[in-house]
């Protein structure tokens, strides 16, 4: 069986030993794990978010 190493903070949100995870996220990433037999996908590989600011990124 896998080990369990986060706990949710709140709704929606994962706490893991590398940072905060949405959790829908982290659900699709273990989803994925268990489908690919691949135990070494890491979370912070595939989650790279990028921060829109569109106040600022709008284009006029």
């Amino acid at each position: 069986k896998d080990k369990y190493d986060g706990e949710r903070t709140k709704r929606g949100l994962f706490k893991s030993k590398k940072g905060l995870i949405n959790a829908d996220l982290n659900g699709a990433i273990n989803i994925m794990r268990k489908v690919t037999n691949l135990k070494q996908i890491d979370g912070n590989k595939i989650m790279n978010p990028k921060v829109v600011n569109i106040f600022r990124d709008a284009c006029l």
